[in-house]
């Protein structure tokens, strides 16, 4: 988390996000009109000691972004944050972790894609980035969609 703002981590790790004047929808309503495609992992945090849910974190890509979006910008090349609760989470699955060592240290594993399917159960969310690696989240609670630019103002969606 190097290349973040520092309020980040703080929020991150003092579960201090402004998640009060998020927006929750769910993932297939937020996906019909924004894509990750090419936008950066920070993480994914599991708050093990209040609730079962988890926040990922991911640098939004200007490329990426609206024209809604893009405008918040001040400068072309900021990046914007964006952060998913999930709530209700049974299970959290990677595969493709286990070897980094051809990855430079320093390289941000960029998101290639996104897949939700809906059971009668709950829903399995699979992210796939482009070095070969998958995390699949399967919860049956929704997501809260929370978007801050890099000195912490709500950008809504």
């Amino acid at each position: 988390m190097d290349d973040q703002p520092a309020w980040i981590e703080r929020c991150i790790i003092k579960n201090d996000l402004p998640w009060k004047k998020s927006k929750g929808h769910g993932f297939s309503n937020f996906y019909k009109k924004h894509t990750l495609h090419d936008s950066y992992w920070i993480g994914i945090f599991h708050n093990l000691a209040y609730d079962n849910s988890i926040t990922l974190a991911i640098e939004w890509g200007a490329d990426c972004l609206p024209k809604d979006l893009k405008s918040c910008l001040t400068n072309p090349d900021d990046w914007l944050y964006l952060f998913i609760r999930i709530t209700g989470v049974k299970q959290v699955l990677s595969s493709g972790y286990e070897n980094t060592k051809d990855i430079p240290r320093g390289i941000q594993r960029s998101i290639l894609k996104l897949d939700l399917k809906t059971e009668d159960k709950g829903h399995s969310l699979l992210i796939s980035d482009k070095y070969g690696g998958d995390v699949k989240i399967i919860f049956n609670g929704k997501c809260v969609f929370l978007v801050l630019d890099e000195d912490k103002q709500i950008i809504k969606v």
